[in-house]
């Protein structure tokens, strides 16, 4: 079950434990006209994630989604081919990449 928390006036933290490693993520949702949702856990936590959003605002409103792909494996480990990435849903620019390969 994902935990709500209004940080700042319409600044909303979503928590999902992930007990398998005991490990907290969060996601930061910005009530708004144009809602924005910054995401930076898993896939499996979507169901938890969304609950946690439609607590807030309409979870059939358009919505803007940032997500934070990053491995749980050390860097040093991490596959060299492969590039730490912001995406922006709909959006192909690679303005918000933390990481680029050419």
């Amino acid at each position: 079950m994902a935990k709500v928390t209004e940080i700042a006036p319409d600044l909303y933290r979503i928590s999902v434990l992930y007990p398998e490693i005991n490990l907290q993520f969060n996601h930061f949702l910005v009530r708004d006209d144009e809602p924005l949702l910054f995401h930076t856990g898993l896939r499996r936590m979507f169901n938890e994630v969304s609950e946690g959003v439609a607590s807030i605002i309409d979870p059939t409103r358009p919505t803007r989604i940032i997500a934070c792909k990053s491995p749980l494996i050390p860097s040093s480990r991490a596959d060299p081919n492969t590039s730490n990435e912001m995406e922006v849903a709909g959006n192909s620019s690679s303005q918000f990449s933390s990481a680029t390969r050419e």
